[in-house]
């Protein structure tokens, strides 16, 4: 047990968890440029069951004397990035240029994979009736053993 574990006698309900949504860097302290973590509060209740809840705070862990201690809750984040988001508005042409876009973009995606998919599968039969080949040589005494295993995809 660390030094500070045994100061808080196993007391610590701080639990860190990287699949916090929105930290990770994505946002940055508005005092220091540091990026903003996610904690994961967690506090035993009376009843044994445990509340959790999500802050994000500077992950400057040496912060100055003036460096403001803020910790924001996950639900006013979430909040303010999704009004910042409303605020970003394309004019219609060029909405309706960025839709057009996306549908060919994504059109063009599920035909190549369609084109993969043929091919590979294609290709898995040549190998079938390559393999094929390859056995019935074996078998029929034109191939040897060595041979065989060093053409073999089977292992």
């Amino acid at each position: 047990m660390g030094v500070y574990q045994e100061l808080l006698s196993g007391k610590n309900h701080r639990i860190g968890k990287s699949d916090i949504p929105l930290s990770g860097g994505l946002f940055r302290c508005a005092f220091c440029g540091q990026a903003m973590t996610g904690e994961l509060i967690r506090k035993k209740l009376k009843t044994g069951e445990f509340n959790e809840h999500i802050y994000y705070r500077c992950a400057n862990n040496h912060p100055d004397s003036d460096h403001p201690k803020v910790r924001w809750r996950a639900k006013d984040l979430e909040d303010a990035v999704t009004k910042d988001l409303q605020t970003l508005r394309l004019a219609p042409e060029y909405a309706a240029w960025f839709r057009k876009t996306l549908a060919a973009a994504f059109a063009n995606i599920g035909e190549t994979t369609a084109r993969q998919q043929k091919t590979l599968q294609k290709r898995k039969s040549e190998v079938e009736g390559m393999q094929e080949k390859l056995l019935n040589a074996y078998l029929g005494g034109v191939v040897d053993q060595h041979v065989f295993e060093a053409k073999s995809l089977s292992e």
